[in-house]
């Protein structure tokens, strides 16, 4: 296809020299990003005007004792709080702006009827959420790819049989990376303190993971 780039001229007519073939249509590309759900849309929490932080805490489970009978009158008054919990704060002072000047006068004069100037304009406005949805996006993908921890059982690896080319090595190796996954949901589902950097006592539940 022929035209592709900004630069274009019409196409000379073949019967009148001094007249020029007529543009036929004239179509704005809409669907850039598709209607799919990013990762940054599950984790998405609530925000607003007011305030500029938001406070994460975590508690540990409780303790039990052996039940005394008559003998548990001298706990009565005895104080046991719970251990201190931990706070993680996520301070909102990052702000963005996505710029974007439209006319509806010059421009006007690129397209060939209303219809067409008012998809351009509409393509161009919706561009600026799409933006958004870009950065907000790219920004939590690569904080998902390079963030990582040591802690407890949080560092995972497999061994795999040496890769040759053939289907049943490479049947095998999938499989052991399955049955490894697998066991890991299993011991997240687990009571432990293997799971989280605070060493705090948790259960995970398989639908609350998400694989990347």
């Amino acid at each position: 296809m022929a035209g592709l780039n900004a630069a274009f001229t019409l196409t000379a007519n073949e019967i009148y020299e001094t007249l020029a073939n007529m543009i036929i249509s004239q179509e704005v590309f809409a669907d850039n990003l598709g209607e799919h759900q990013n990762l940054v849309d599950k984790a998405r929490v609530d925000g607003g005007l007011y305030g500029d932080t938001k406070l994460y805490y975590a508690t540990d489970v409780l303790k039990s004792h052996d039940w005394l009978n008559d003998a548990e009158a001298a706990n009565l008054l005895a104080i046991e709080r719970p251990q201190d919990p931990e706070v993680q704060a996520i301070k909102l002072d990052v702000f963005k702006q996505i710029r974007l000047t439209l006319d509806n006068y010059l421009t006007k004069r690129a397209w060939m009827n209303e219809g067409a100037f008012s998809s351009f304009n509409g393509v161009m406005l919706g561009w600026m959420r799409e933006t958004k949805k870009v950065y907000d996006g790219t920004l939590y993908n690569v904080f998902i790819g390079t963030t990582e921890t040591r802690e407890g059982e949080q560092e995972q690896e497999i061994t795999l049989p040496a890769a040759d080319g053939t289907l049943e090595t490479s049947k095998i190796r999938a499989m052991e990376i399955a049955r490894s996954i697998a066991d890991l949901f299993d011991a997240m589902s687990d009571y432990n303190r293997d799971f989280n950097d605070y060493g705090y006592f948790r259960s995970y539940a398989r639908d609350s993971i998400k694989v990347i």
